[in-house]
């Protein structure tokens, strides 16, 4: 796709699910260390916990990266549903993607947000054939504005069959 600097999707790896990250408090040493202090930390929490797996899912991030503003605007405006056309299929069966609703839906301007958060709920069955390592998995992507999919390797699933609780 002409202009664009790259597309990626950043599977969030070995998160321990149901587990979220909590704040430090207000004594550690760790809090206010990187500039925003204390005060910024229940925001990025809020904003981040949620990319948790949650025992019977998958978090992704998609981002379309593109450094051109014109560009970007223009591939961001193209790309409204895109969030419609994610799926992971596993051994046939096709799991749609789940954008989190206040990043991926088209804002009031048409066009969609560069990064998208992305879950992929499971049943039991399919967590034991993932897990098992049963039937081939992909990711594809297959909107008019862009179309790609890419097959998971071993080394990927067997890193995120770490983050289903186990059945």
């Amino acid at each position: 796709m002409e202009g664009v600097s790259s597309i990626w999707v950043d599977p969030v790896f070995n998160q321990h699910p149901a587990q979220p990250i909590v704040a430090p408090k207000s004594g550690s040493t760790r809090a206010g260390r990187r500039g925003g202090g204390h005060a910024q930390l229940p925001g990025e929490l809020a904003a981040y916990n949620p990319l948790i797996p949650k025992g019977r899912e998958l978090v992704a991030t998609l981002m379309f990266e593109v450094e051109d503003p014109d560009d970007r605007a223009c591939l961001l405006t193209s790309l409204v549903g895109v969030e419609k056309t994610i799926v992971l299929t596993l051994a046939g069966q096709r799991i749609f993607g789940l954008v989190e609703e206040e990043v991926g839906q088209a804002r009031p301007d048409r066009k969609v947000s560069s990064v998208q958060f992305v879950h992929f709920p499971f049943t039991d069955d399919q967590v034991t054939s993932f897990v098992d390592g049963s039937g081939a998995v992909t990711l594809q992507i297959d909107h008019p504005g862009y179309s790609h999919g890419s097959k998971l390797d071993k080394e990927a699933r067997d890193e995120l069959a770490l983050d289903f609780e186990t059945i």
